[in-house]
């Protein structure tokens, strides 16, 4: 509410009921989230938490109760990838072949490449943990290059300095986290049920 309201993160102090995870967990099931809008601060569950602060370093840096157990934090912080980690995946994009480079243009893309690169490098840490339960992890890539670049894949003018590649970036997300799906999927037991959802 302008002028007096100010912009903040969803955080879990906001929820006014409990997540289904929280329910799940009430309920005996281990459960293991990873990465999802409104878990940080995180708090206490019947598993862990790795808190939606955690993804993006300038976030993480200073900030406490990142994960649940809290110790947690301290354990996969070293696992963190950095955009020289992620130069393949950018190109693959074609959001560097712009002059001046999309991928900076679009600052907040380029972070959430990275947070999703680092949930899934701590998915294949954790998820070979858990012998049993509900583990659900947060991908964020397509809803941010969505915004800002679905409707050149439908013909609208392109940037200016950027070639006619840049209509293939929306695609090129999908492929990309399909290739994290897999990663995922591989670090599961032989028995398990996958429910992808998807929005936009």
């Amino acid at each position: 509410y302008p002028p007096r309201g100010q912009l903040t993160e969803v955080q879990s102090l906001h929820w006014r009921a409990k997540p289904f995870w929280s329910l799940l967990g009430d309920a005996g099931v281990p459960v293991g989230i990873l990465g999802y809008w409104g878990t940080w601060p995180a708090y206490p569950v019947n598993g862990f938490i790795i808190s939606s602060r955690m993804g993006i370093r300038e976030q993480r840096e200073g900030s406490s109760r990142l994960s649940w157990p809290e110790a947690l934090a301290e354990e996969i912080a070293p696992m963190a990838p950095d955009a020289i980690d992620l130069a393949p995946t950018f190109e693959r994009l074609h959001v560097s072949e712009c002059d001046p480079p999309l991928i900076e243009q679009q600052s907040v893309l380029k972070k959430i490449l990275i947070q999703d690169e680092y949930y899934v490098r701590v998915a294949r840490k954790l998820l070979p943990k858990m012998d049993s339960g509900m583990f659900s992890i947060y991908l964020r890539s397509i809803d941010v290059a969505g915004h800002p670049t679905l409707h050149w894949r439908h013909g609208q003018p392109i940037p200016e300095g950027c070639p006619e590649s840049v209509r293939d970036i929306m695609d090129e997300t999908y492929m990309q986290i399909d290739d994290w799906l897999q990663e995922i999927l591989e670090a599961l037991p032989r028995r398990a049920t996958v429910v992808i959802v998807s929005d936009h």
